[in-house]
């Protein structure tokens, strides 16, 4: 613990240890009246590698990213550190388009993205009276 004082301010000693603990990268015990901590196989697995919230961070840091593509354990643990990422809810909406690879080419099928017309367009019905 003393030189774990040394490394990080006294206010953010027992965060980090909780981060630690919570991440099972670290045990604490008490030897010879000093508590130690001691790393975890997890802990020592990481060590010189990269964190998997480490890397949903830098994914995050280079643009936005939809909430499919990222890790469902990871975020909600990002979720909970306060103020460090932020959900926003962003709609799409669909556009009609003319489906050129339809059998008929008066029928309508939803797709995502901008709106293309099937260039064999159907002759308008007569008006009827």
């Amino acid at each position: 613990m003393s030189e774990l004082d040394k490394a990080v301010s006294k206010d953010d000693v027992p965060i980090a240890i909780g981060w630690l603990r919570r991440q099972n990268l670290v045990r604490m015990g008490k030897s010879g009246g000093e508590t130690v901590i001691t790393l975890t196989e997890q802990g020592r697995s990481f060590l010189g590698a990269e964190m998997e919230d480490k890397k949903v961070l830098r994914t995050l840091m280079a643009g936005d990213r939809p909430e499919a593509e990222l890790p469902q354990a990871v975020l909600l643990q990002l979720k909970g550190r306060q103020d460090l990422i932020v959900e926003r809810q962003v709609a799409t909406s669909p556009t009609w388009t003319c489906s050129a690879r339809a059998p008929s080419s008066d029928r309508l099928t939803r797709s995502k993205g901008l709106a293309r017309w099937n260039t064999a367009r159907p002759t308008p019905a007569p008006h009827r009276r």
